[in-house]
């Protein structure tokens, strides 16, 4: 079993997904997990105020990566983005790395989490010019805090919940910001349920038209309610199943709707050496 959990993390790791991890809770010092995801969104129209048009949106893409947590306060999390639309073809989406370092954790007895970090993503060409795919530029930056509280029952936590805000930019084109609040309960040793509520909203000052070339100078806005359902697969990982749609929408997809299942495989390298 030791060896099949190595070689699906070996396979993850090689392929090195909509997997960022932003809870302020790291995984165990030196442990490895690697995530396979698969995701599908749809939508058929585009809202803008010089008037909203049509524009399919069905995009299938799996999502690879792997985070590690190679000292307590640090973590570090690498991924790629594969990704097929109703214009382009199966093809490489963006790569991302996120660097994060914890500064106050409740679970060592702090008051609350505060964790603060950088996201870095590099979209490929095609995708800057997708309408639902809301990069700024080929390369974009975004540093963010996030702020978390657990509450207990007995040995293990019962519910938490926890808040992101985001100030991002790219090499071109207007700023935005980015917050993301996330509440979970967890029933059972190998069971949680959770709802989240995601917002980005871009800076620009232009609207959208057809003739779309990039959101960089584009006040866009968008705002996703979701659920998510995680279940622990004995010997394997954890499996995370996740529901959105988007309840708001100006110069972006509207009425969206996504799914995704991930699964996670922890490998802790201290049990290997």
């Amino acid at each position: 079993m030791a060896f099949i959990k190595t070689a699906c993390v070996a396979l993850l790791l090689i392929s090195t997904a909509w997997c960022t991890e932003y809870s302020p809770w790291f995984n165990p010092p030196f442990e490895f997990q690697g995530h396979i995801s698969y995701l599908y969104e749809h939508a058929n129209r585009v809202q803008s105020p010089k008037g909203n048009f049509s524009e399919k949106t069905r995009n299938s893409s799996l999502h690879l990566g792997a985070f590690v947590t190679p000292w307590p306060s640090w973590n570090v999390e690498a991924e790629i983005f594969l990704t097929h639309t109703s214009h382009v073809d199966f093809d490489c989406e963006a790569g991302w790395l996120t660097v994060r370092y914890a500064w106050l954790d409740d679970i060592s007895g702090d008051p609350i989490s505060l964790v603060t970090g950088a996201t870095l993503s590099f979209p490929t060409t095609h995708f800057l010019h997708e309408f639902s795919f809301p990069y700024h530029g080929h390369a974009n930056a975004e540093l963010h805090a996030t702020v978390g509280k657990e509450w207990k029952r007995g040995c293990d936590w019962l519910v938490r919940a926890y808040g992101l805000s985001g100030f991002g930019c790219g090499e071109r084109g207007s700023p935005w910001v980015h917050a993301l609040g996330v509440f979970e309960y967890h029933p059972l040793p190998c069971v949680l349920f959770g709802t989240f509520i995601e917002a980005l909203y871009g800076l620009g000052n232009n609207d959208l038209t057809p003739h779309f070339n990039g959101y960089g100078s584009i006040g866009h806005q968008n705002i996703d309610l979701g659920v998510k359902m995680e279940y622990e697969i004995r010997y394997v990982g954890t499996l995370r199943l996740l529901a959105w749609h988007t309840i708001h929408a100006r110069n972006f997809i509207m009425d969206a709707w996504g799914g995704s299942v991930t699964l996670f495989v922890p490998f802790n390298i201290i049990c290997y050496l």
